[in-house]
């Protein structure tokens, strides 16, 4: 069966231009996988995205790190889908750098006083990600990730590869090859890449992924199709089109510019 890509969110930190912060939904019949939870994750009470929803048998929820930006969404499924059984599939040490359980670290968010409930309230499920693991018959590789206290890059069987919130690594292409769709940060310019200063002195590029290298493991890899994702809030929709084109210019893939609520079927 075919799989089916609802990008809910393609910002990184903050949403801007129309665009929410990172979460992607893959539907596979009945089943639903939602990469990630950032604010995007609002998005599934828009009547086309809730039937989605309300004709799901649960859903499955990946995180590929604990950064606000992708987790800020965990708080909204109380309005969202409060009739639905939510398993949450979250990464440990050592795939990341804190030796913190899970519960622990989203318990800092999900209680008081921050928020009305506590997440024991949320009747969530929590899955520790150790290793690869299947999903109503879908197999999911997982792997370490460059980034601060670390992420995850989450493959779904030969259809698509989930990189975001880390470096350009060409450590990545083994980990990406051949897949159809591959969703690859692309926070910085070349230019930005070289010249911007985080705050703590390092240049942005030994935290994110700029365009020349994103195009470069998409080459290596053998991808059918590039979308950039993770967008840095400041950049207009103009100037990622700007960035597409780039990408796109003499290249052995298709690249495209994902919209948030749009459907994008995969192999």
């Amino acid at each position: 069966m075919k799989l089916n890509l609802i990008p809910l969110g393609i910002n990184g930190f903050f949403p801007s231009h129309n665009r929410q912060t990172a979460c992607y939904m893959i539907q596979n019949g009945q089943t639903i996988i939602i990469l990630d939870a950032g604010t995007g994750i609002a998005r599934l009470i828009e009547p086309e995205l809730k039937k989605i929803v309300d004709e799901a048998k649960k859903i499955n929820i990946i995180l590929s790190h604990y950064h606000l930006d992708h987790i800020v969404g965990l708080s909204y499924l109380p309005g969202i889908c409060q009739s639905k059984a939510v398993s949450l599939f979250a990464p440990v040490y050592p795939l990341i750098e804190t030796k913190l359980c899970p519960e622990d670290i989203l318990y800092r968010l999900l209680s008081k006083p921050i928020y009305s409930l506590n997440l024991n309230d949320l009747g969530i499920t929590i899955i520790p990600i150790r290793d690869n693991f299947n999903i109503d018959g879908l197999h999911i590789s997982v792997r370490p990730q460059k980034h601060p206290s670390g992420s995850i890059g989450i493959r779904i069987n030969n259809s698509l590869a989930y990189i975001t919130d880390t470096i350009v690594d060409y450590a990545t292409v083994d980990f990406t090859k051949n897949v159809h769709l591959l969703l690859h940060e692309t926070w910085l310019t070349d230019l930005e890449a070289q010249t911007s200063i985080e705050a703590d002195g390092a240049l942005a590029k030994e935290k994110h992924s700029w365009v020349s290298g994103v195009k470069k493991i998409a080459t290596l890899s053998n991808v059918t199709i590039l979308a950039p994702i993770h967008h840095q809030p400041q950049r207009t929709n103009t100037e990622i089109e700007d960035i597409i084109k780039t990408l796109s210019f003499n290249s052995t893939f298709q690249t495209i510019n994902l919209k948030e609520g749009s459907i994008y079927t995969i192999p």
